[in-house]
């Protein structure tokens, strides 16, 4: 705008830039607030809370699975495009590619063994960039993702 002012010989004033600062801040959030509200509308959210608004979701589930079985079954799944695949004893390391919705996710399954051959999976999905503030629900639809394929022993 201040080039555009200085082009066509229009008086730059501060004020001016100020209030359009301002408007273009206001409606560039309600916009990011909107996207990131229909995105989590889609994924099945159907009461906003303050834990599905965030961009880092967590997630604790009991499964007969084992590790390795987990470890096939996201190799094999078509809706990861995983880049980074990392294991160790207790945990699974996964980083995704960047997307139109994201800067790539982080995500980390931490494994508890408990007894009657149960384990605990407890997943962590966040933004790959630290200081995103709206993944558009992609880390809620990981995390949703992960635990059919956990639940689901058939896929």
């Amino acid at each position: 705008m201040f080039v555009f002012d200085l082009a066509f010989g229009i008086d730059f004033g501060l004020e001016k830039s100020i209030y359009r600062a301002i408007i273009f801040g206001v409606s560039m959030s309600l916009i990011f607030i909107l996207a990131q509200l229909y995105s989590l509308k889609k994924s099945g959210v159907t009461k906003f809370t303050s834990d599905n608004l965030k961009v880092k979701q967590s997630r604790i589930l009991k499964s007969k699975l084992t590790k390795q079985e987990i470890i096939d079954k996201l190799e094999n799944d078509t809706r990861f495009t995983i880049i980074k695949f990392q294991e160790n004893e207790n945990r699974i390391y996964l980083k995704t590619q960047t997307s139109f919705k994201s800067w790539g996710e982080k995500i980390t399954i931490t494994v508890h063994p408990l007894e009657n051959e149960f384990n605990e999976y407890k997943i962590t999905s966040r933004p790959a960039l630290s200081t995103t503030l709206a993944d558009f629900g992609k880390n809620f639809q990981n995390v949703n993702r992960i635990e059919e394929l956990i639940i689901n022993t058939d896929l």
